[in-house]
Parts: C-alpha cells; structure tokens; sequence
C-alpha cells in the first residue's frame, strides 16, 4: 500500500470518527467538552468539530486524487 493509501485510510477513519460525535443526539461530544474546559463555550466546540469533520474530508479526497493521477 503506498503512502497515499495509506493517508486516505486514516483521513477516512479520522471522517468516520468525528461524524459519529458530530451526528449524536443533542451534540452531547460539544456540550461535554465544552463543560470540562477543552472549550470555552459549545460553539466553540461545535464550530471544532464541523471543521475537523470538514478537513478529514477534504483530506480523503485529494489523498483519493493524488492516489489515482500517480
């Protein structure tokens, strides 16, 4: 497995993982963190989330991409 391959397995695991904190009913992973002080405030922890969730994304495809063109 190239090094791509194997950077596309991880940005889709890491996709996988925060979508599922990301989809929970009543966002409980932001609220939770937000209560123990990883955050200042839930947006704050929400806004982490959508744009980690956002990057393992973006991650996925252009490892997917670079993959298929080499």
């Amino acid at each position: 497995m190239s090094f791509f391959g194997i950077l596309r397995l991880v940005f889709a695991l890491t996709t996988i993982f925060f979508t599922l904190f990301w989809n929970q009913s009543n966002n409980r992973f932001a609220s939770q963190a937000s209560e123990m002080g990883m955050f200042s405030n839930y947006p704050q922890a929400k806004g982490f989330l959508n744009s980690v969730t956002l990057w393992s994304i973006l991650g996925f495809l252009i490892c997917l991409i670079i993959e298929n063109k080499i």
